[in-house]
């Protein structure tokens, strides 16, 4: 089935189902955790990539250099795009899995192809149109809350919210070490509601409020308001 082969590349941020301790070195979690790289040493040397699960433990940027990995193109598989992977006779014949009622300033999301719902240890909502995603939201939280984003939220908590429009990915962290240690305005922002988070069931409720993202290569922001809402993993 079409899942089976979805759920890797399209969750990138994917788990194996357990989540890594902060401070953690090893582990094939992918999900990118502050503090996890026992060489890291201070605050600014936090990795802002994108979930990668082919890669664990490997090196973090220091103060001042952005992860080669955040741009890895690892990340997106050649196979993601593979036409195999999205069976031209396959459809869903469910409701659909997810509603996205989400409006975007600063990045073109495009979220108006077949929904696509993957979990892997999180939970993916992706977009596909012609066997390619066209955009796709990213998450590994800590359950139903309201949070207020900060990149200082995401270094003391590790919850992670990734947008990827291909080849690029904003995220809840900024890449700027002078933001990092508080010498500079810090671009992340907004409020995060998260009234359902059962990752594994697919479900997820999440209003989104004037949330700000960054732009791991330019350190550009896309803003993000509305509801996101899935109900069931894509078979």
């Amino acid at each position: 089935m079409r899942s089976a082969l979805l759920l890797v590349p399209l969750l990138a941020l994917a788990c194996d189902g357990s989540r890594r301790d902060i401070g953690a070195g090893g582990g094939n979690n992918g999900v990118f955790r502050p503090n996890r790289d026992a060489g890291a040493t201070d605050a600014a040397a936090r990795d802002a990539g994108p979930f990668d699960p082919n890669r664990d433990a490997g090196p973090r940027p220091d103060a001042g250099a952005l992860d080669a990995g955040i741009r890895d193109a690892g990340f997106h598989d050649a196979g993601f795009h593979d036409a195999g992977f999205h069976d031209a006779g396959f459809r869903d014949a469910g409701p659909p899995a997810a509603t996205v009622g989400l409006t975007f300033d600063g990045c073109a999301a495009d979220f108006s192809g077949e929904i696509v719902v993957s979990y892997n240890g999180s939970i993916a909502v992706g977009s596909v149109r012609q066997s390619n995603l066209t955009s796709s939201l990213q998450f590994d939280l800590n359950g139903a809350q309201t949070m207020v984003l900060s990149s200082q939220h995401r270094i003391e908590t590790g919850q992670v919210v990734n947008l990827v429009i291909l080849p690029t990915t904003w995220t809840n962290l900024s890449t700027d070490s002078d933001v990092i240690t508080g010498n500079a305005p810090d671009p992340i922002g907004g409020t995060l509601v998260v009234r359902e988070y059962v990752p594994s069931a697919g479900r997820i409720d999440v209003d989104f409020v004037q949330v700000t993202l960054a732009n791991t290569t330019t350190g550009g922001v896309c803003r993000i308001n509305g509801n996101l809402r899935a109900t069931r993993l894509s078979p």
